[in-house]
């Protein structure tokens, strides 16, 4: 029978991997209390998660959770960082904070669904992100209209101009 701690650990992880864009797990080998810290509070910020995990009871929750393809890489000390919103501005702030302590590394991850590995991960990381992707598809659909505006402005600029010469032809003449 599992003691009720564990029981508890399990529910914890499978509460916090719920609902996640993106699952990814960490070796934190080598980061002090605080580098680990800081980088839970930037993840915090963003509203993402990290929390370091016993891989047995990781397993467990995982499995339950169907998130079964990461058991094989819980080996030696893990984190799971869990992305709520955008998975690749997640991904950005673990590889950058990984490259500026040059310590920490990205083992696996579960992005939508999918397994990736390290080298996916990071190239997914170079994407733009969920609101640079929503900035350049609003910038496209307003270009033909910003067009559209200023053609119209333009006619109607012309139109005020020729109306002012004609009133002015007739105070000539008149």
């Amino acid at each position: 029978m599992p003691r009720p701690e564990k029981v508890q650990q399990v529910e914890e992880i499978k509460h916090l991997v719920e609902g996640a864009h993106a699952v990814v797990l960490t070796d934190f080998t080598g980061l002090n209390v605080q580098e680990l810290s800081e980088l839970r509070h930037t993840l915090k910020r963003r509203g993402d998660a990290l929390k370091v995990v016993k891989n047995t009871l990781a397993r467990l929750a995982f499995q339950e959770k169907g998130l079964g393809d990461l058991n094989p890489y819980l080996v030696g000390p893990n984190a799971v960082v869990v992305a709520r919103k955008d998975a690749v501005e997640t991904l950005k702030t673990l590889f950058g904070f990984s490259k500026e302590v040059g310590k920490g590394a990205i083992k696996v991850g579960i992005v939508d669904g999918q397994l990736y590995e390290t080298k996916d991960l990071e190239r997914i990381s170079k994407l733009p992100s969920l609101q640079d992707s929503r900035a350049q598809v609003v910038g496209i659909l307003m270009a033909p209209l910003s067009g559209l505006v200023y053609t119209l402005q333009g006619l109607l600029n012309t139109l005020v101009a020729v109306l002012e010469e004609i009133e002015k032809k007739r105070k000539e003449e008149g």
